[in-house]
C-alpha cells in the first residue's frame, strides 16, 4: 500500500471523507489535517491499520459531526479534550463512552480498536508489554505486529517519530527522549544543551541519571524541563523509562496526558503546575506515585476522585485553580499524606471529619475557599500537624505582622467552637481569620505543644468568639496572638507581662500589643507602631470590646428592648404552658411579671422562674438583659446555650441545676462577673468536667453534684484562687485528687463523695487555711477508694466537719489529728468508718468538747478510758451509753458498730466474735445469713439434679467446703462456680446479698436468670452466664463493680442494650451468639474506658463499623458473623499502643459485609491476629505485607497472602497459613477472603429466590452469594 507521511489536504475545503485505511503511512498525524473543512458537514476521517505515531492533533475538536477511525496504528498520545467532544462524534460513541469511544487505551484492546456499544468493552490485556498503543485490536507483542515490515528495524525518522515498521517494542532512553523532544518542539526550548547530539542522554539539558556505581546504562533519574517553553502532548513513552523517578514540566504550555502511567513503577514525584491542565483522567493508576503538583491550572468541578485514590501521595499541592463542591470524605483514603495546599479555589460545604484519618500529615493550607458548618472534632487527631490555614483573607504564612483586618470577608465561613486542638504537639501555625467561630478560647488550646518556647503563631481574627483570653496561654514564651474583630472582654494580667509575645511589641505596648481595650480602636485592632496608637471612640457604648478595628456599636445594644427579649424569652420556652405565668406579657413593663426582679431604674435584675415548667431552649437574646445578676432556671425541662454569654457583662449568679443541659461550650464568657454557678442534678453522660469551667476563676460557689461527669478531676482546678465552695458528689471522677487543690486558700467546702478515687489522700489538702467542710466518702460504693494513711489535718484551723468513710485507709489514726482546730468547744463531725485503721482512737481527742466520731467497722483495738467519760460526744449518747456509744466492744456487734439507742444495744456474739471494737456484724450471723442464701439457692435451683452437689447441705460440713463455693480468709463466701452443673429454676434475688460475693459463674446452665437486686453485690466483679438462656439484661447496670461479663449464646434480642455502659469498670464484655441488631457507636463505647475485651460476633449487627479510636486498652475485639458494611476505618483502634514486645491485638471481623481494601492505617500494630475472611474486601494496602509478627508468621512468611487471599482464589481460613492452607485459584469468586469456591450447578429461575432467602441460613458467604446471584440472572 501507501507509504511516506500524510499530507493536511487543507487546501481542499470541500473534502468531507479521507478514506486511507490498510496502507502504510507513517509519521504523526499532521496537526493542520483538513483545517478547511467544513465544520458544519459530516466529516469520516478513516486512517485505520496504518503506521501512524505520537498524538492524535487537538484541532480535530472543533468538528461538529466526525467520524474518526484510527485502531490499527502506533498512536500513543490522545488529549482528553477530544474524549468532551461534541455528542455526534462517531454516532454518539464519544458521548456514551467517552475516550474509548475514540481508541481503546493502551493496555487494553477489543476487535474494532474502539468501544462502540455497551457490550463491546475495551478488554484489558493479561501479558505484559502487550498492545502498548492506543486502538488496539488484539494483545499482540512485540514479535507479532500486523502492519508488516521488519520487526528489527527501529530508527528515528526526520519527523522526529519512532519508526519501527509497527512492532511493540521497548525503547530505549534515547529513542523515548528524541520522539520527546520532537513531539514538544524541542527547536524552540529555551534551553536544549546536548539534546540530539552524541552525547550521552545524562548530559542531556533537564536530565539527571543515577550515578551510584550501578550497571544501569542510561538510567534517566529526573526530567527537569520547568518553564522551557514546551508545548503539544509529551509522549506517553516517557512512563517507560523504567527508572523515571521525577517529571517537572512545570510552567510549560503543553497538554499532559496520564494515558500509560501505570508503567511508571518507579514515578514519585510529578509536577505540573502552570501548564494548562484540565483533566487528570488516568492518574489514578500511577503506582508509585508521592509528590503531585498541580497549582495554578484550569482544573475546575469537584476535586476528581481519581485523586482520592492514589494512596501513595504523600505531598498534594492543587491550590489555584477552579476547584469548587465539597472535600469529599474519601480524603480519609490519603492516609499517607504529609502536606495538603488546595488554597485559593472555591471549594465550600463542610470539612469532612475524615481528615483526622490523616494522622501523617503536617502542613494542611484550606485558605481562601468558602467553606462553612464547622470544626470536625476528629481533626485533633491529626497529630503530626504543624501548620493550619483556614483563614479567608488569605494571609497564608501569618509573617505580616501588621496584619491588616479584612473586615469585608467576615459574614461566612466556618461557625461552631473553636478546637482546643490540644492533641496536636507540633502545631506552631493556626489561622483561621475571618470566618463565624464562636464561643470562648478554650483553656487548653494548644497546651501540649511540645515545644512552648518556640514561635507560635495563631490568627484568630474576625471570628465572634467571646470571653477572656486563656490565662493558660501564658506557658507560651513566643507568641503571636490575632484576636481583632472578635468579641473578647477580658485580657489577664499576666498575659500582658509576656514581653517577648507578639515579636516584643507587648514589652513596647503592653496589652495594646495584644488588643486595644473597650473603647478605643485602630485598624488592625492593636497596636504594633508607636505612631499607629489605640484612638479613643467618642460615642457611648463604642467599641465595646477588646480588640475593635472601628467604632461600631454591638448590635446586640441597639435592636431589641427589655420587654422584646423577655417576650422572645417566654415564647422559646412555652410559656403558655409553664405552671405560673402571672402577669407575663401585659402592661409596658415587665418589674410585676412573675419571677422578674427589677432594680430602682426599672432595668430586669433577676429571673427566678425555677419549677416553672418551662421547656425549649432559652434564646441567647437573654444575655443582652444589660443589668442582669441573677438567673435561676433550675428544675425546668429546658436545654440551655452559652452562646452570646458574654453580653450578660453584669451576671454574677447562674442556676441550671436538674435542667437538660448538655454541653458548656462558652461558659467562660461570663468570667469576669460570675460568683456562683450551680449546674448539679444534670447529666453530662460521662464527659469530663470541661475546662471552660476552670476559667471561671471568679467563682465562688461550684456545684456540680450528680451531673455524670467522669473523668479525672484536672489540676487546672487549682487556678480557681476566689473559690469557697466546690460540690462535686455523686459522678463517675477517677484517678487520683489533684494536688493543685491545695492553691485554693478560700476553700471553705469541699465535696468530692461518691465518686471513684484512687491514690492518697494529697498533703495538699492540709494546706486550706479556710477549709471548715471536707467531704470524700463513699457510703453507697463499697470496695476500693482511697488509700494510705490518714493525714492529721493538723493545718487546718476551722475544720469542723471530715467524711472519709468507706475507702480503704490504713494505719492507725495520728494523736495530732484536727491539733490545729482553734475553737475545740464547737460541735466537730468525723466520719472515718469503714476502712482498714487499726490502733486506738488517740486519746488527745479528748481535746474536743463537743465530737461525733463515727469509726466502726475498721480494726480498732481499743477504745482509751478518758474518752467515754465525754459527756457530749455522740450527741449526749456517750453520756448514756458510756464507751458503747463510740464501739461496741469485741465479741458484740451492732447493726452500727455502736450504741446509739436504748433499743440497740451491742449484742453478744454466739459464733465467730470478732476481735475488733466497732463490729456491724458477727461471723457466726453472717454466716447463717450467707448459709440460708446458700440453702435457698439449692432448693430453688434443682439441687437435687446437679451433676455435682458434694458436701451441700452437710449441717457437719462449713459450706466453704460444700462444691462450687469459696471463702475469704474471713470464711465469707467469695465465690460460686457451679458451671455447666445441670442447675435449674430461677436462682434467688438473695444471692446478691452476699456481702464478698466476687465471682458468680453460672454458666451453661437451663436458668432463668433475673438481675433484681444485683446492685446488693457491691464486690460482685465477675459475672458468667454464657449458655443460659438469658433473654434480657435489664438490671444488671445496678452492678457498678462488674469487671467481666459473659452473656454468651443467649437469646438477648434488640439493639446494644444501654445499660452497659454504666458498668465503667468493665474489661470484658462477651455477648457473641445473641439475636442484637442494629448499628454501634464508638461514642457509646468511649464511657467504658477500661475495656479490655470485646465479643459481639454472631449477632445482626448492621450499619458501619466504628473505630474505637478513644479506646486505650480495647486488645480483642471480635465482630465476626454480622453485617457491618462500609469499610474498615484507617483509625480503628487507634489509640491502642502496639509494639513487638508487647501481647499482641487480637481482631476478628470476619463474614460480615464490609467492602473496599483493608486499610494501611492498621499497620501501626506490630503484632496483630486479624481474621477477615468472607467480606467484599478488594484487596490489601501493600503497606500490611511486610508486618512480620502479624497472624502469628503467616504474614512474614506468604506476604498480603498471609492476611487474606487474592480475588479469584480461596482458602478454608480466607488466607494462607503454616497449616498448609494455601490459597487456591476459584476464577468465580470477586472477593478477596473467600473461603470456598462454590460452582453454580443446576440452578432455575425457581432457586434464585429459594438462594436468597436462605443463604446467611445456610452458612454461604456473601462474596459467593452475590457471584451465585449474578449468575442465576445471567442465565
Amino acid at each position: 500500500g501507501l507509504e511516506g507521511g500524510l499530507p493536511d489536504f487543507s487546501l481542499l475545503g470541500g473534502l468531507t471523507e479521507l478514506v486511507l485505511r490498510g496502507n502504510a503511512l507513517t509519521g504523526q498525524i499532521p496537526s493542520s489535517l483538513m483545517e478547511n473543512a467544513d465544520l458544519d458537514s459530516v466529516i469520516t476521517i478513516d486512517l485505520r491499520d496504518n503506521r501512524f505515531q505520537g498524538h492524535v492533533p487537538t484541532h480535530l475538536k472543533k468538528f461538529k459531526d466526525l467520524k474518526l477511525y484510527l485502531a490499527g496504528n502506533m498512536i500513543d498520545e490522545m488529549s482528553d479534550v477530544l474524549c468532551a467532544a461534541e455528542s455526534l462524534w462517531l454516532n454518539g460513541d464519544v458521548a456514551e463512552f467517552g475516550c474509548d469511544g475514540l481508541m481503546c487505551p493502551p493496555g487494553t484492546y477489543n476487535p474494532e480498536g474502539r468501544r462502540s456499544d455497551s457490550d463491546q468493552l475495551c478488554q484489558v490485556c493479561e501479558s505484559p508489554g502487550t498492545a502498548t498503543y492506543f486502538g488496539s485490536t488484539k494483545c499482540q507483542n512485540a514479535d507479532s505486529s500486523s502492519h508488516g515490515g521488519n520487526k528489527d528495524d527501529a530508527s528515528t525518522g526526520d519527523s522526529g517519530s519512532i519508526a519501527d515498521s509497527g512492532s511493540n517494542k521497548e525503547y530505549s532512553p534515547r529513542e523515548i527522549l528524541t520522539h520527546f523532544y520532537k513531539q514538544c518542539g524541542g527547536s524552540t526550548w529555551t534551553n536544549s544543551t546536548n539534546w540530539l547530539t552524541d552525547k550521552s542522554v545524562c548530559e542531556w539539558h533537564g536530565i539527571e541519571c543515577y550515578n551510584d556505581g550501578s550497571n544501569k546504562n542510561d538510567a534517566i533519574k529526573t526530567i527537569n524541563l520547568r518553564n522551557n517553553k514546551l508545548h503539544d502532548i509529551p509522549p506517553h513513552l516517557l512512563f517507560h523509562l523504567p527508572h523515571l523517578r521525577i517529571i517537572n514540566l512545570k510552567e510549560n504550555p503543553i497538554q499532559f496526558s496520564f494515558t500509560g502511567i501505570q508503567f511508571a513503577t518507579k514515578l514519585v514525584e510529578l509536577k505540573l503546575s502552570d501548564t494548562g491542565l484540565t483533566s487528570v483522567s488516568g492518574i489514578s493508576k500511577a503506582p508509585a506515585l508521592k509528590i503531585l503538583h498541580l497549582t495554578g491550572n484550569d482544573l475546575q468541578g469537584n476535586i476528581p476522585n481519581e485523586i482520592y485514590q492514589i494512596k501513595t501521595l504523600t505531598d498534594l499541592y492543587m491550590n489555584y485553580n477552579q476547584l469548587s463542591g465539597t472535600i469529599s470524605p474519601d480524603i480519609g483514603n490519603l492516609v499517607n499524606l504529609e502536606e495538603l495546599y488546595l488554597f485559593h479555589n472555591s471549594l465550600t460545604g463542610q470539612l469532612p471529619s475524615e481528615l483526622g484519618k490523616l494522622t501523617n500529615l503536617r502542613m494542611l493550607a484550606l485558605s481562601m475557599n468558602n467553606f462553612a458548618g464547622t470544626l470536625p472534632p476528629e481533626m485533633n487527631d491529626m497529630s503530626q500537624l504543624e501548620i493550619l490555614s483556614l483563614q479567608r483573607e488569605g494571609v497564608i504564612s501569618g509573617e505580616e505582622d501588621q496584619h491588616e483586618i479584612n473586615k469585608d470577608n467576615h459574614k461566612a465561613g466556618i461557625h461552631g467552637p473553636l478546637l482546643d486542638f490540644a492533641r496536636m504537639p507540633r502545631l506552631k501555625e493556626l489561622y483561621l481569620g475571618s470566618n463565624q467561630l464562636s464561643g470562648t478560647i478554650p483553656e487548653t488550646l494548644l497546651q501540649n505543644l511540645s515545644d512552648k518556647s518556640s514561635n507560635v503563631k495563631i490568627d484568630l481574627t474576625m471570628n465572634q468568639l467571646s470571653g477572656s483570653i486563656p490565662a493558660a496561654l501564658t506557658s507560651f514564651d513566643k507568641m503571636k496572638l490575632y484576636l481583632s474583630g472578635n468579641h473578647i472582654t477580658a485580657i489577664p494580667d499576666n498575659v500582658c507581662q509576656k514581653g517577648d509575645w507578639m515579636g516584643g511589641e507587648v514589652d513596647r505596648f503592653d496589652c495594646d500589643a495584644i488588643l486595644c481595650p473597650p473603647g478605643t480602636y485602630n485598624e488592625f485592632g492593636r497596636q504594633s507602631m508607636a505612631d499607629v496608637p489605640c484612638e479613643p471612640c467618642n460615642e457611648v457604648d463604642a467599641a465595646a470590646y477588646y480588640g475593635s478595628v472601628d467604632c461600631k456599636k454591638p448590635k446586640s445594644m441597639d435592636n431589641l428592648s427589655e420587654i422584646d427579649i423577655l417576650k422572645l424569652f417566654y415564647k422559646a420556652t412555652d410559656g403558655d404552658n409553664w405552671d405560673d405565668n402571672y402577669q407575663w406579657l401585659s402592661g409596658d413593663s415587665p418589674c410585676m411579671w412573675q419571677g422578674i426582679t427589677c432594680g430602682d431604674n426599672g432595668k430586669v435584675t433577676s429571673i427566678d422562674l425555677s419549677s416553672n415548667n418551662l421547656s425549649g431552649t432559652p434564646p441567647s437574646e437573654l444575655f443582652q438583659l444589660p443589668s442582669l445578676l441573677k438567673l435561676d432556671l433550675h428544675d425546668n425541662n429546658i436545654d440551655f446555650s452559652f452562646e452570646g454569654i458574654a453580653s450578660a457583662s453584669q451576671l454574677t449568679q447562674l442556676d441550671l441545676s436538674s435542667t437538660k443541659v448538655k454541653y458548656l461550650n462558652g461558659i467562660s464568657g461570663v468570667a469576669n462577673k460570675l460568683r456562683i454557678l450551680n449546674l448539679q442534678g444534670n447529666d453530662f453522660g460521662g464527659a469530663a468536667i470541661p475546662e471552660e469551667v476552670f476559667a471561671l476563676k471568679r467563682l465562688k460557689s461550684l456545684y456540680l453534684s450528680g451531673s455524670g461527669f467522669a473523668g479525672p478531676l484536672p489540676q487546672s482546678i487549682g487556678n480557681m484562687n476566689k473559690l469557697q465552695e466546690f460540690y462535686c458528689t455523686d459522678n463517675a471522677l477517677t484517678g487520683t485528687i489533684p494536688k493543685s487543690i491545695g492553691n485554693l486558700e478560700q476553700l471553705k467546702v469541699l465535696a468530692l463523695s461518691e465518686n471513684d478515687w484512687s491514690g492518697t489522700i494529697p498533703n495538699e489538702l492540709n494546706q486550706l487555711p479556710s477549709l471548715k467542710k471536707l467531704y470524700i466518702d463513699n457510703f453507697t460504693r463499697e470496695g476500693g477508694g482511697l488509700t494510705g494513711t490518714l493525714p492529721d489535718f493538723s493545718n487546718l484551723p476551722y475544720l469542723n466537719e471530715l467524711y472519709l468513710g468507706f475507702n480503704d485507709l490504713t494505719g492507725t489514726i495520728p494523736d495530732t489529728l484536727l491539733g490545729g482546730i482553734k475553737d475545740p468547744m464547737q460541735v466537730i463531725k468525723l466520719g472515718l468508718n469503714s476502712n482498714a485503721f487499726s490502733g486506738t482512737i488517740p486519746s488527745t481527742l479528748s481535746h474536743f468538747k463537743r465530737l461525733s466520731i463515727d469509726i466502726a467497722g475498721n480494726k480498732i483495738e481499743s477504745v482509751p478510758d478518758e474518752l467515754c467519760e465525754m459527756s457530749e460526744w455522740m450527741q449526749g449518747s456517750v453520756d448514756k451509753f458510756s464507751c458503747d456509744a463510740l464501739l461496741c466492744p469485741p465479741g458484740t456487734f451492732n447493726l452500727n458498730g455502736r450504741q446509739s439507742t436504748s433499743s440497740q444495744p451491742c449484742q453478744e456474739c454466739e459464733r465467730f466474735p470478732s476481735p475488733y471494737y466497732g463490729s456491724k456484724e458477727c461471723g457466726s450471723e453472717a454466716k447463717a445469713k450467707e448459709k440460708e442464701i446458700l440453702v435457698k439457692f439449692y432448693h430453688s435451683c434443682g439441687g437435687n439434679e446437679w451433676k455435682r452437689q458434694d458436701q451441700w447441705l452437710d449441717d457437719n460440713v462449713d459450706y466453704c467446703e460444700w462444691y462450687g463455693v469459696s471463702c475469704d480468709d474471713n470464711g465469707r463466701i467469695e465465690s460460686i462456680l457451679l458451671g455447666s452443673n445441670n442447675v435449674v429454676g430461677t436462682p434467688p434475688a438473695e444471692i446478691f446479698d452476699i456481702v464478698n460475693l466476687k465471682w458468680l459463674w453460672l454458666y451453661s446452665n437451663p436458668i432463668s436468670f433475673q438481675f433484681d437486686g444485683i446492685g446488693n453485690a457491691k464486690q460482685l466483679s465477675s459475672l458468667l452466664l454464657d449458655s443460659t438462656g438469658l433473654v434480657s439484661t435489664d438490671g444488671i447496670e445496678a452492678a457498678a463493680n462488674l469487671v467481666e461479663i459473659d452473656l454468651r449464646f443467649n437469646h438477648i434480642e434488640g439493639p446494644f442494650p444501654d445499660v452497659f455502659f454504666s458498668l465503667q469498670k468493665l474489661e470484658s464484655l462477651s455477648l457473641s451468639d445473641n439475636a442484637f441488631t442494629g448499628s454501634l457507636s464508638s461514642d457509646s463505647f468511649d464511657k467504658l474506658p477500661n475495656l479490655k475485651k470485646l465479643r459481639l460476633g454472631s449477632n445482626h449487627f448492621t450499619g458501619p463499623l466504628p473505630d474505637f479510636a478513644s479506646q486505650t486498652n480495647l486488645r480483642s475485639l471480635d465482630l465476626s458473623n454480622n453485617e457491618l458494611t462500609g469499610t474498615i476505618p484507617d483509625t480503628l483502634l487507634r489509640s491502642v499502643q502496639d509494639d513487638e514486645s508487647s501481647e499482641g491485638i487480637f481482631i476478628d471481623l470476619s463474614t460480615n459485609q464490609l467492602t473496599g481494601t483493608v486499610p494501611g492505617g492498621i499497620s501501626r500494630f506490630e503484632k496483630l491476629t486479624i481474621y477477615l475472611r468472607d467480606n467484599l474486601f478488594d484487596g490489601v494496602d501493600p503497606t500490611l505485607c511486610t508486618k512480620d509478627y502479624w497472624n502469628d508468621g503467616d504474614v512474614e512468611d506468604f506476604g498480603c497472602d498471609g492476611i487474606l487471599c487474592p480475588a479469584g482464589t480461596y482458602a478454608s481460613l480466607g488466607r494462607q497459613s503454616k497449616k498448609k492452607m494455601e490459597c487456591e485459584e476459584c476464577p468465580t469468586n470477586s472477593f478477596a477472603g473467600s473461603t470456598e469456591c462454590l460452582a453454580l450447578q443446576g440452578a432455575s429461575d425457581s432457586g434464585v429466590y429459594a438462594a436468597r432467602a436462605g443463604l446467611w441460613s445456610l452458612g454461604i458467604t456473601l462474596a459467593t452469594a452475590m457471584w451465585l446471584l449474578n449468575s442465576f440472572f445471567s442465565l
